[in-house]
C-alpha cells in the first residue's frame, strides 16, 4: 500500500512539474513573441521617423542653398523721390536682382517670383507648372520630396495680373513652407504683421493682408475668375466678412488685385487656413 502511495506521489509531482515546464515552456513563447512583436514595431516606427526626419532635413538643405539667390535690400535710387526727398518704402528690402533671379531660373524654370511674409519663415522661391499636384510633392529643385513647393494655383493664367492669385504651400511639422502662416491666428501677430511681399525680375509687389479664417477645402475658396465688376467686388466684401478679425482696410475698388495664401489646418476636417491681402498700389 505504501508503495503504491509512493508511485502516486512521483506520479503526481512528474506530472506536475511536467505541467509547470509546459507553461514555463509556454510563457517564455509569450514573452519572446511579444518582445519580437514590439521590437518589429520599434523598427518599423524608426524607420519612418528616420524617413520622415530624412525627408524634412533634404528639403531644409535645398532650400537652404536656394536662399543665397533670394531678395536682399538694395539702397533706393536718389532721383526716385520727388523733390529730392528722402524714399521711404519698405519694398526696398526685398529687391530680386536680375541676376539672382536668371540663378533661380536656370535652377527651376517654373519660377514665377518670391514670397518674403515678415516675422515668419515664409522666405521662398514661387513656382507654378501645369499640374497643381506636382509641387505638393517636388521641391524647387524639382526633387521628389513630399515638403514640396510653394506655388501658384495652374488655374492662374497671368500670376499677380489677375484679380485673384492662389499661392498653396504644405504645413509641415518642422515650421517650414507655410507652417508658420498659423501664427496669424493669434490676434496680436495678425494685428502687428499686415503685409506680404512678392518680388520678381522687375518688381516688388506689397500686399496689405484684409482676410484670416479657417474653412474646409470642399467648400471650394478659390475663386480665380469673375463674369463682372459687380460679382469680384461682391466676392471681396465676403471675404473681409469670413475674417477672424477685423481690418481697417478701406473699400474695395474693381481695379483691386489680391493674393490668396492656403495651407492645411486641422481644427476642422480637411481645413485651409486662407489669407487674403490686397495689392497695394
Amino acid at each position: 500500500w505504501n508503495s503504491k502511495i509512493l508511485k502516486m506521489f512521483i506520479f503526481d509531482y512528474i506530472l506536475s512539474s511536467r505541467i509547470e515546464y509546459m507553461k514555463g515552456q509556454k510563457r517564455e513563447l509569450v514573452r519572446k513573441i511579444i518582445f519580437a512583436v514590439a521590437l518589429i514595431l520599434f523598427i518599423g516606427s524608426s524607420t519612418k521617423l528616420f524617413l520622415i526626419w530624412n525627408e524634412y532635413n533634404k528639403n531644409a538643405k535645398s532650400y537652404e542653398a536656394v536662399k543665397e539667390y533670394g531678395p536682399k535690400a538694395v539702397e533706393p535710387e536718389t532721383n526716385s523721390a520727388e523733390n529730392g526727398e528722402e524714399v521711404n518704402d519698405d519694398r526696398y528690402k526685398y529687391v530680386l536682382s536680375e541676376e539672382d533671379y536668371n540663378k533661380l531660373y536656370s535652377i527651376n524654370q517654373d519660377i514665377k517670383g518670391w514670397i518674403t511674409v515678415p516675422n515668419t519663415s515664409v522666405n521662398y522661391p514661387i513656382v507654378q507648372t501645369s499640374d497643381n499636384s506636382y509641387y505638393l510633392h517636388h521641391n524647387f529643385n524639382k526633387e521628389a520630396n513630399d515638403g514640396g513647393a510653394i506655388f501658384i494655383a495652374c488655374e492662374n493664367k497671368n500670376p499677380f495680373e489677375d484679380q485673384n492669385t492662389v499661392i498653396h504651400g504644405h504645413h509641415m511639422k518642422d515650421g517650414s513652407m507655410f507652417a508658420t502662416l498659423n501664427k496669424f491666428k493669434d490676434i496680436d501677430f495678425f494685428k502687428a504683421n499686415k503685409y506680404i511681399y512678392i518680388s520678381t525680375k522687375d518688381t516688388v509687389r506689397k500686399y496689405e493682408i484684409f482676410s484670416m479664417y479657417v474653412e474646409r477645402a470642399s467648400v471650394n475658396p478659390y475663386e480665380i475668375s469673375f463674369s463682372s465688376d459687380e460679382e469680384y467686388l461682391s466676392y471681396l466684401k465676403a471675404l473681409s466678412g469670413k475674417s477672424i478679425y477685423g481690418t481697417d482696410i478701406g473699400e474695395f475698388s474693381a481695379d483691386d488685385k489680391i493674393l490668396t495664401l492656403s495651407t492645411c489646418t486641422y481644427e476642422v476636417n480637411d481645413g485651409r487656413l486662407l489669407i487674403h491681402a490686397k495689392l497695394i498700389k
